[in-house]
């Protein structure tokens, strides 16, 4: 993928861009390689070269474990069983209302799966960080070490419709 594309939709960029985010919040993956990538961004920052290459390098390892069992597995393989848990509860106001307690007690980002529409006018489901929740969502750059800024934002109502048309799927850190 060119450093040109969007990585709106690209899981390994995004998942990437989470392990990297929780990373500097003090949540490091327990797999030594993924850990490595970390930090080998924490020494490139203000090299944009550098950034690019080793935000790569970190989408390429997470690539690497998706195809080898998917998401579940991977994040199994990164932090282990107490590290994450999916899902925020059954139904609309119990997951929002766990959202906002989440926010507030951990101010990381978590991941959701969103029903989109294409430019081509198919339905996808798209893998998108939420930085927060609120009246609009923020919804995070999927890969913040490229050219593209692709943070977005989206009224509630609007991210709670997608979000419940693509299964109300969601990762948060424990």
């Amino acid at each position: 993928m060119s450093n040109d594309a969007s990585r709106i939709g690209h899981l390994p960029s995004t998942l990437a861009t989470w392990i990297y985010l929780l990373h500097a919040g003090g949540r490091p993956a327990s797999d030594d390689g993924l850990r490595a990538s970390c930090e080998a961004i924490d020494g490139a920052v203000g090299e944009e070269g550098d950034l690019a290459e080793h935000g790569a390098a970190l989408a390429d390892a997470v690539a690497s474990l998706l195809e080898s069992g998917g998401l579940d597995s991977a994040l199994d393989a990164v932090y282990g069983n107490a590290g994450v848990a999916g899902g925020f509860g059954e139904g609309r106001e119990e997951r929002l209302r766990n959202v906002r307690r989440y926010q507030f007690g951990l101010p990381l980002p978590w991941l959701a799966r969103i029903a989109e529409r294409t430019n081509e006018g198919q339905i996808v489901t798209n893998w998108v960080l939420v930085e927060a929740l609120r009246e609009t969502v923020q919804l995070m750059d999927p890969y913040p070490w490229d050219r593209l800024e692709e943070e977005r934002e989206m009224p509630l109502w609007e991210f709670v419709a997608k979000w419940e048309l693509a299964g109300s799927d969601a990762w948060r850190v424990l």
